[in-house]
């Protein structure tokens, strides 16, 4: 549909995340090919999904951050929770876009947003991540990430059903 229509931009959001208010037009304003909000993992450990490579299939998550430092960034990858596109972009990557069969060179499962990421990027792109925007995941303890004394941290908070 989004390829077909008098689109400029396509947006992804998961159904099992709690969204602010301001999430939709933040990505849209921010005016980049590929842009996420700030999720976070749902199974422990909670890390940020702020990714960057470290082989050309390898990836870690960056813990790390200059304090007070909110906006829009770029990055390796990032987790598809809150995905913003410019529709343009979809046709410079090859179908299928999304992918959750794929391991890396050591055998290890790359996750669909992983793969997402690492094809745009081959085919010229650049991934952002938007720090502002933080999806949170519906479960009883969702969790948010923070950024104290130049680190992210992840802390627990309740969110209701």
């Amino acid at each position: 549909i989004a390829l077909e229509g008098d689109y400029t931009h396509c947006c992804m959001l998961d159904s099992d995340m709690v969204y602010q208010p301001f999430t939709f037009w933040e990505l849209l304003k921010a005016d980049k090919d590929i842009i996420a909000g700030l999720s976070v993992t749902r199974l422990p450990p909670p890390r940020p999904v702020f990714m960057q490579p470290i082989e050309e299939d390898e990836w870690q998550f960056l813990m790390e951050w200059p304090p007070g430092v909110e906006g829009v960034h770029e990055c390796g990858a990032i987790g598809g929770a809150a995905l913003m596109l410019k529709r343009d972009t979809l046709r410079l990557l090859p179908r299928p876009w999304f992918r959750s069969d794929q391991v890396n060179a050591k055998g290890l499962p790359v996750s669909e947003d992983v793969y997402f990421c690492t094809v745009a990027r081959k085919r010229g792109l650049e991934v952002h991540c938007h720090t502002k925007v933080r999806p949170q995941h519906l479960v009883e303890h969702g969790y948010v990430p923070t950024v104290k004394d130049g680190h992210w941290e992840v802390d627990a908070v309740h969110v209701a059903r």
